[in-house]
């Protein structure tokens, strides 16, 4: 059986160096970009899409999800820092695109995203949450029938030198159906 541990994150954002968790970020797009695309596509994320995406940071999942939806899809992006959302639309802008709404907002009630939307996505965002189940509920909440959850998440139980465990954190793709 497999069971995992609870921290408990407290309101303060926990990544208060701007310009550190910037970096951050930086190299973190740089070594997942490549895999997160793959997730995003075999999650079936296409043209003409509404994408919701938890925990944007810097915007380099919404800029992924923008090239697949195209200029006739949307994302909206909901980051808790308002500076790093002020960062990220610096990013958009500069990088041309005009398909992407970030906003500050908490992904855990995602109070005044009132739209609805194809999917769903997210990376490396649970982990941080208090409540990632009912963070879901409430993205999911968002989703039109049949809509697409896609979360990419770090297994942190394992190791190499450990057998693999059959639970867990992974990159999951999967859809809600009501």
């Amino acid at each position: 059986m497999c069971r995992a541990r609870r921290v408990d994150i407290t309101e303060q954002y926990i990544f208060e160096d701007r310009a550190a968790e910037q970096r951050r970020l930086d190299a973190q797009s740089w070594l997942f970009d490549p895999l997160t695309e793959r997730m995003l596509r075999e999650a079936k994320i296409g043209p003409g899409m509404r994408v919701l995406d938890l925990g944007s940071g810097a915007g380099n999942v919404a800029l992924l999800a923008s090239r697949l939806v195209g200029p006739e899809g949307s994302i909206v992006g909901v980051e808790r820092d308002p500076e790093a959302v002020i960062t990220a639309r610096e990013r958009v802008h500069a990088a041309g695109v005009t398909n992407i709404k970030l906003v500050v907002g908490d992904v855990q009630t995602l109070d005044g995203i009132e739209e609805e939307f194809d999917a769903v996505v997210g990376r490396l965002i649970l982990m941080y949450l208090s409540d990632p189940p009912a963070a879901l509920r409430q993205a999911a909440a968002r989703l039109r029938p049949k809509g697409i959850v896609a979360m990419q998440e770090a297994d942190l139980a394992s190791t190499g030198r450990h057998r693999r465990r059959r639970c867990g954190s992974r990159s999951v793709a999967g859809s809600f159906r009501r």
